[in-house]
């Protein structure tokens, strides 16, 4: 039941590492495992930080607070540690480079949170939630490299988008909060769909 929500993020890197955006990274005897296994542990502050706030962030029922608590939790802190981290200590990575860190990074934090919620396992920890982060990665990636190439009205656009990355996968966990399933799986299809899609697109240009 776990294989998907522990294996999707490193079997989604291996997939696009070998496209053709991805091999550059081969070309230039970048050693992929090596990133993949930095982002792994350089996600480690992040988790505590996670894990900090579901300890202490009271939980509430109401529509805007348990919202907050997801978005803030489950995908804002995550990407600004990674965003971060891109803008930091790969600024000049490619596209095999950046894909590859970021994989690891999230591949850690689905370990820990299937083995945190071990019992208690249900779609959203196994399935929506790993599909909105395989298409968070793919976005962020290609949203990063598309802003450092640009600037001006163009290079705000991008920053515009990878701002609403977190903001869109919280509007569909709240989908499943609410109880609106089908919506959640839906929307979640659409959102891992239309990543792959544009990253092929791009990676093709």
């Amino acid at each position: 039941m776990s294989l998907f929500a522990i294996l999707g993020i490193p079997c989604l890197t291996i997939v696009f590492l070998f496209t053709d955006g991805g091999r550059e990274i081969l070309r230039k005897r970048e050693a992929p495992a090596l990133e993949f296994i930095k982002g792994f542990l350089f996600a480690v502050p992040c988790l505590v930080a996670v894990l900090l706030v579901h300890r202490y962030a009271p939980l509430s029922y109401r529509s805007l607070p348990l919202y907050l608590l997801f978005l803030v939790t489950d995908h804002l802190i995550p990407v600004v540690f990674l965003g971060i981290l891109y803008l930091l200590v790969y600024s000049q990575k490619t596209y095999g480079g950046l894909l590859c860190f970021g994989g690891g990074f999230y591949t850690l934090l689905s370990i820990v949170e299937i083995f945190v919620h071990y019992g208690q396992y249900e779609p959203y920890h196994l399935f929506l939630l790993p599909g909105m982060r395989m298409a968070g990665l793919l976005f962020l990636t290609i949203f990063f490299l598309r802003y450092q190439e640009w600037y001006g009205l163009v290079r705000a656009l991008y920053l515009v988008l990878l701002i609403l990355i977190p903001f869109l996968s919280a509007a569909i966990t709240y989908l499943y909060m609410r109880s609106y399933l089908i919506w959640a799986v839906f929307a979640t299809a659409l959102f891992f769909l239309g990543s792959m899609f544009y990253t092929h697109v791009e990676l093709k240009d």
